[in-house]
């Protein structure tokens, strides 16, 4: 185990093991100053009955420390003994304990409550020094009792004796926190909630609403963050922001009642509500930020008032109940992954107004139907749709110039795809996988066909090229394997690698004069490729340096110069 013990084995030196949890012998009757001096594996002791004796800081600095047994007899809990065990929560002392000497707990951020016996009798004045989430001391004998204590604590100290109204009490700045026997939260004063008790989760998972008075103005950071069991807040009229991460993982969390004062809702505000169901937005809401409602699984519906006119990445990522949006038309951006795995979502109408939808700001919304466009959108940056299977009919807007990288691929449903004059990229993997659309007219400003632009389209049949085409890129439409006929036209100069690889329907393909590359691999696979018309001359073809076996039919004869 790791022990280094003396005379015997009763006195127990150090450890220098690496357990999470250890009892300590029966034999022992002495643990030794600083003997788990540091002990940062340590969750768990046991100390039994046979201890007499426990040295200065001998659990000092044991940061993990969770819970600690003691059924010894020591008289005194020494200077330091359990000095920084930062994740101790509460500590039930034995009977027989006398003293507790200055910086016995010190820097025990996390302790929440004691229990001292009714054999106390002194309690130096710095023995909980920096225990700053110290709510409570249970006294195991008489208010009378507890009067004749050596003692100075400023923590409310519940008597055996004693009826108490509330379970916990603390004031933190001027700002009280109780706690009552019903498992409801009171928060009275005036000013800003600067900081919170740190409750342990047993405490944490009991309070089921929170209800702040009137004289708050202000919330704090991570306020409330993992109150499991919190079913409702009432938040007064005169604060103005819901603060980063305020009620993150309140998974209870069903009604909130937003005052119409506040102005902003901040990162992470309510991410992780899995039970939030609905929610207003105040008009004077101006900025959302960043995963605000990430994850609020039961959120089937949400109104962004015409104030808003920032909302951050991921605000309703992973809403998967979510069926009704209706946005803000102030706004100018889709952030990314807005919307991202909303797999309830249906419809949306994005308002005029908005210029740009971020990456992935819809991807994985599977349900998704039908996305209605503005005219005012002018970029869709990649993988805005990404595997939005459920997608039908794409109408692009004029104004954009390019379908960017995953636009819409793995967007298995969609069947027709109308694009506007004026786009001039469609970039790699933008359509890739659209399984069932059969055919598409490429607008005649596009130049250049990306990496897997249309690879996978195995219904598509039929595909006008764009008069502007001057290069495909590798594997562009490979796997298409229903396409019958392509016509390169008049001003491409390159086919890259694997271009049409694999496309075994395909019969004929017609290849421009204007040709001057065409990949080796460009057409492996196309079985049933029985001619290549080329519309330039033999010594054009032999300077392409295009081999293949497949019958290459000249338009133009190379002797007579006449077109055949």
């Amino acid at each position: 185990m790791g022990f280094v013990m003396k005379n015997g084995g009763s006195e127990l030196v150090s450890y220098s093991g690496k357990e999470k949890e250890i009892v300590i012998p029966d034999r022992v009757t002495s643990i030794g100053a600083e003997a788990f001096l540091g002990c940062e594996s340590l969750t768990s002791i046991t100390i039994p009955s046979s201890v007499i004796n426990i040295g200065e800081r001998a659990f000092s600095g044991c940061k993990a420390l969770k819970d600690i047994i003691i059924f010894g007899k020591t008289a005194t809990i020494k200077g330091g003994t359990f000095r920084g065990c930062t994740s101790l929560t509460n500590i039930i002392l034995p009977d027989g304990v006398e003293i507790i000497e200055d910086w016995a707990f010190r820097d025990c951020k996390a302790l929440f409550s004691i229990t001292i016996p009714q054999s106390i009798k002194r309690i130096d004045s710095k023995a909980f020094f920096g225990c700053t989430s110290l709510n409570a001391v249970i006294y195991n004998g008489t208010r009378e009792q507890w009067e004749e204590v050596e003692q100075s604590l400023e923590a409310i100290v519940i008597c055996s004796d004693e009826e108490h109204p509330s379970f916990y009490s603390k004031t933190i700045n001027e700002i009280t926190f109780t706690m009552t026997d019903n498992d409801e939260l009171y928060v009275d004063g005036v000013g800003e909630i600067a900081s919170f008790p740190v409750y342990p989760e047993e405490i944490k998972k009991r309070i089921i609403k929170i209800i702040i008075r009137e004289g708050i103005t202000g919330l704090g950071k991570c306020t409330f963050d993992g109150y499991s069991s919190l079913r409702e807040v009432i938040i007064p009229n005169r604060v103005i922001t819901i603060p980063n991460k305020c009620f993150q993982n309140c998974k209870s969390l069903r009604s909130v009642d937003i005052p119409v004062s506040i102005t902003g809702i901040e990162a992470y505000a309510f991410s992780g509500c899995n039970n939030l169901a609905s929610i207003t937005i105040p008009a004077n809401v101006r900025i959302i930020g960043n995963y605000a409602f990430k994850d609020c699984k039961s959120l089937n519906e949400i109104v962004i008032p015409n104030g808003v006119s920032n909302m951050g990445i991921g605000t309703f990522s992973g809403c998967s109940s979510l069926i009704n949006i209706t946005l803000s038309g102030t706004i100018k951006e889709i952030a990314s992954l807005m919307f991202h795995d909303c797999v309830s979502l249906t419809e949306i109408t994005v308002p005029e107004g908005i210029t740009s939808i971020s990456d992935n700001a819809f991807s994985d919304c599977v349900s998704l139907k039908r996305i209605n466009l503005p005219n005012t959108l002018k970029e869709i940056e990649p993988a805005a749709f990404w595997s939005c299977s459920s997608l039908k009919d794409i109408n692009i807007p004029e104004g954009i110039n390019a379908i960017n990288d995953s636009v819409f691929q793995y967007c298995v449903g969609i069947k027709n795809i109308n694009m506007p004059e004026g786009v001039m990229y469609i970039e790699k993997n933008a359509f890739q996988s659209c399984n069932v659309l059969t055919e598409i007219k490429i607008p005649n400003s596009v130049k250049i066909i990306g990496n897997s632009a249309f690879s996978g389209c195995i219904s598509l049949r039929k595909v006008t090229m764009p008069k502007n085409l001057v290069t495909i890129k590798d594997s562009a439409f490979s796997l298409c394997n229903s396409l019958v006929e392509i016509i390169i036209p008049q001003g491409t100069k390159n086919i890259g690698a694997s271009a049409f690889v694999c496309c075994t329907s395909l019969k004929k393909v017609t290849l421009p004069e204007s040709i001057i590359n065409i990949s080796g691999s460009a057409f492996f696979g196309c079985t049933s490729l029985k001619e290549i018309i080329f519309k330039g001359t033999r010594e054009q073809w032999k300077k392409i340096g295009y081999k293949t076996d497949i019958p290459v039919i000249f338009a133009i004869d190379t002797y007579t110069g006449s077109a055949l």
